[in-house]
């Protein structure tokens, strides 16, 4: 088989096991009868969700080569091993795993099949009440990020464990919620950013109303090259005070590797699914469970408050890599949202109380987010970055 059928393969193959499998996770519905179902088995005892994880783990753990960060994560491995350091900034939590792996009697991709499974095993963690969503929101999200994961992974390993440590936060375990997230910061810094503000999430007493989201976001559009002017400033600040091993200053920031050039068409289509997006949330805010039997606050209402942020802050970042990078910490809880929208969508398709311009919209961005995973995975094909396996 060559490699452009075997990463076609992989890929689909990936997003039919996390559809297909999680369908049958047994669940029940809570006393209001609500769609959000809790699951009576441990999440690492439902074979339902756990077997598409680990099969997503072997499946991406044994590529060889695949993406532009692989190479120097190789070299990280097989460097400490010989006590000797690839690259003298890379996180100490990091390479501790690394070591950890090797004396264990382990190898470089044991370290990439434990980041890949952490990573999809934090999103169902994640939504670990809701189960039933699973199996769609992850083959969306994956299907809408899957190179960048794979090409950073490191960050993405770190990001696992802060997305594990914000669940354990959802509930308001905030000691698990802070040794997590400073053990994921070991691994990568970028973390430090947001562990503070995550912290007073549940400080948020109000969600601001869909008009006032909306107008917050056209400000977002429109006033985009000066919030980024903004950040750029304070990017000096973050590097000399707290990811003190990046070294990113406001001139280094402005440098062609970290501009994208992105056409007016993409950024129009991201704006329609950011709002889109938005629109999904205000409903579903209205419309679902946003409190448990006991009267807290559920793993849904402060997902829906990230997404929000996250679409606010996508398009500021989607001309920087950097900028980009650093708000997926934000963004990537728009992509839960979008997903778990589409499962309410889906599920109450035929109900009165949804507008049928709503459904209307809302099955456009669908159809286009999936041609947008295709496209994107195509275009990589044809640029040479294939999955490959060295057996």
């Amino acid at each position: 088989m060559d490699h452009a059928s075997l990463t076609y393969l992989v890929f689909f193959s990936i997003l039919f096991v996390f559809f297909a499998f999680p369908v049958f996770s047994k669940y029940r519905r809570d006393i209001s009868g609500n769609v959000f179902a809790v699951p009576k088995r441990p999440l690492l005892l439902d074979w339902s969700v756990m077997l598409p994880c680990i099969i997503y783990a072997f499946l991406v753990g044994f590529r060889y080569d695949y993406g532009y960060d692989w190479m120097q994560y190789f070299y990280t491995f097989n460097y400490i091993q010989e006590g000797r350091l690839f690259r003298e900034t890379t996180e100490i939590g990091y390479l501790f795993i690394n070591r950890l792996i090797g004396l264990a009697g382990g190898d470089f991709y044991t370290l990439l099949i434990i980041e890949s499974f952490f990573w999809v095993f934090s999103l169902c963690f994640l939504l670990r009440s809701n189960r039933r969503a699973i199996h769609i929101v992850l083959p969306l999200f994956i299907a809408s990020t899957w190179f960048r994961v794979l090409n950073l992974s490191r960050q993405h390993f770190a990001m696992s464990l802060f997305f594990i440590a914000v669940a354990f936060l959802f509930e308001g375990k905030k000691k698990k919620y802070l040794i997590l997230a400073l053990i994921a910061a070991s691994i990568h810094t970028s973390v430090l950013i947001f562990i503070i503000p995550f912290f007073f999430l549940d400080r948020i007493k109000k969600i601001p109303s869909l008009k006032k989201i909306l107008l917050c976001y056209l400000g977002a559009v429109t006033l985009k090259n000066v919030m980024i002017n903004v950040l750029l400033s304070m990017g000096t600040f973050f590097t000399m005070y707290v990811i003190t091993n990046k070294g990113y200053t406001a001139d280094s920031l402005l440098a062609d590797t970290f501009q994208w050039q992105v056409s007016l068409s993409k950024m129009l289509s991201g704006y329609f699914l950011d709002v889109v997006t938005i629109l999904g949330v205000a409903f579903l805010l209205k419309h679902s469970a946003l409190y448990d039997e006991t009267g807290k606050k559920t793993a849904e209402y402060y997902i829906y408050i990230l997404g929000i942020v996250g679409a606010l802050l996508r398009p500021i970042g989607e001309c920087h890599e950097i900028f980009s990078r650093t708000f997926m910490y934000f963004t990537y809880f728009e992509y839960i949202c979008f997903g778990l929208w589409i499962f309410y969508l889906l599920k109450h398709f035929r109900s009165d109380t949804m507008p049928y311009w709503l459904k209307a919209v809302s099955i456009l961005a669908l159809m286009y987010r999936l041609y947008s995973a295709f496209f994107s995975l195509k275009s990589q094909i044809l640029a040479g970055v294939f999955i490959e396996y060295i057996f």
